[in-house]
């Protein structure tokens, strides 16, 4: 049995409702990201924001 590769397209509103959703319990810099922009925040930080918004859960944190 082959690899099965899954994909899944992630608008920008998913993104920020997942940020919305962790910011203060989950993120250390989501103040920054807030002010400044995502790129603000430590690469932990992206992944938990892409886990909550591909899963709607964090898996891996």
């Amino acid at each position: 049995m082959g690899k099965v590769t899954l994909t899944h397209t992630l608008s920008p509103a998913e993104i920020h409702a997942a940020f919305n959703a962790i910011a203060e319990a989950h993120l250390c810099c989501d103040d920054e990201m807030r002010r400044e922009c995502y790129g603000y925040g430590r690469a932990q930080d992206e992944d938990l924001i892409l886990q909550k918004a591909t899963s709607g859960e964090i898996i891996y944190g």
